[in-house]
């Protein structure tokens, strides 16, 4: 849960936040997959793209700031990441393949391999603000369905 978000960068300001494995905690190492979140340049609006650990998607939607949300991520199977990025502070339910979520992607699973490329060297969560970005992370909140 993110609250008190403030970009004052116009065009430069942004968010970083997913999940990452082992000792990476970073949003450019490792195999991070998360979202990344950008003022528009100054018009109140924000531009959102999933984020893979060096590069970003094309612009996925341009959207009024929403000054408090909840990231939701999603880990299929130890090896698929999504994401649902809701206003407000209450946590949705989660919704797996649901109109409101994205897939953010995963690192390359072989044929019959059983190993869960997240779960197999421990699980890290990031949330990072940059270039002067001003947010308070609130509450990280972790459930496990079996």
């Amino acid at each position: 849960v993110v609250t008190s978000v403030v970009y004052p960068n116009a065009g430069n300001s942004d968010i970083f936040t997913g999940l990452n494995k082992g000792n990476n905690t970073t949003h450019n190492g490792g195999e991070a997959r998360g979202y990344f979140i950008t003022d528009d340049g100054g018009n109140g609006d924000e531009e959102t793209r999933v984020r893979s650990n060096t590069s970003n998607s094309s612009i996925l939607s341009t959207t009024a700031i929403k000054t408090s949300r909840v990231f939701t991520y999603i880990l299929l199977g130890g090896a698929i990441v999504e994401v649902m990025d809701t206003s407000g502070t209450t946590p949705p339910t989660p919704v797996p393949g649901g109109a409101s979520t994205l897939t953010v992607g995963g690192d390359a699973v072989g044929l019959n391999d059983t190993t869960p490329i997240y779960q197999g060297d421990g699980l890290r969560c990031y949330f990072g603000a940059g270039d002067r970005t001003t947010a308070t992370l609130t509450r990280l909140l972790v459930q496990r369905f079996e």
